[in-house]
């Protein structure tokens, strides 16, 4: 028998109900982009500086800018691809003078270069784990400068470049619908040092990095807003050639990063 009129009108209302689309996940966002702003420093030292032909260098807080993006492109689906994405972050940071021991002051530029795979999952109602590996460069440029009396003089401190294959963990914990926790723990070979480790500094005998960040981050539906501390220590063991006027163990040179972020996910 033909259905009647009313259950017609039934079958046809359920056909038309759309389903709803799925929320985004706060650690798996589709979509991802933030513009970031904040301070890097850095303070590098030297061990066993045989004939103290060595200097330290410290930067003082400089301010930065930069952005960060990430994509889980399959976000939503069901089975591995789900939990995979990408990440890339470039920080630039403005030009200050950095003070040598002597007064003198040398024009300075930092910068941080990030690209990632990333794997994610929950590992609770709240809690989610995320892995990433990837490339990093960080890089530290000191120039010239004139002294009292009109002599170009050099700051005697090599330009470094760190390049890094790069592994990290990190925990994501939602406390409520608006804010969440971030932290984790990455680490690291050095793949290339720049100057610190080339013609004209000490032969580089290995090198890694370590470090580790914490932040924090608040929803308002599209929007983002996230702060972030970050630190990273590069570690460096020499090997210097018999007879060399700079002769040092090795050194270690830590960077310090405080950002907030502005963005959307979608």
């Amino acid at each position: 028998p033909a259905p009647t009129d009313a259950a017609s009108e039934e079958e046809e209302s359920e056909a038309s109900e759309e389903a709803p689309s799925a929320p985004i996940d706060p650690a798996r966002p589709r979509v991802s982009l933030a513009a970031e702003a904040g301070l890097l420093s850095r303070r590098l030292r030297y061990g066993d500086d045989l004939f103290d032909e060595l200097r330290a260098h410290d930067v003082s807080p400089t301010p930065a800018f930069g952005f960060v993006a990430r994509s889980f492109p399959f976000a939503g689906r069901e089975g591995a691809a789900g939990h995979l994405g990408v990440e890339a972050r470039y920080l630039h940071g403005l030009e200050i003078d950095s003070v040598r021991d002597d007064g003198l002051r040398f024009p300075t530029r930092m910068r941080a270069l990030d690209l990632a795979l990333l794997a994610s999952g929950p590992l609770g109602e709240r809690l989610s784990l995320e892995g990433a590996l990837g490339w990093s460069r960080r890089g530290v440029s000191i120039g010239p400068t004139l002294d009292g009396s009109g002599s170009m003089q050099s700051a005697e401190v090599p330009d470094v470049r760190y390049d890094a294959l790069l592994a990290r963990l990190a925990l994501r914990v939602q406390l409520g619908a608006p804010l969440a926790l971030v932290g984790g723990a990455a680490g690291g070979w050095l793949l290339g040092v720049g100057a610190i480790g080339g013609e004209d500094g000490i032969p580089v005998r290995r090198g890694y990095r370590v470090g580790g960040h914490v932040g924090a981050e608040l929803a308002f539906g599209l929007f983002r807003l996230g702060f972030r501390v970050g630190w990273t220590r590069f570690v460096l063991a020499f090997d210097p050639e018999p007879g060399a006027e700079r002769v040092a163990g090795g050194a270690s040179d830590d960077q310090l990063e405080l950002g907030m972020r502005i963005g959307f996910a979608l």
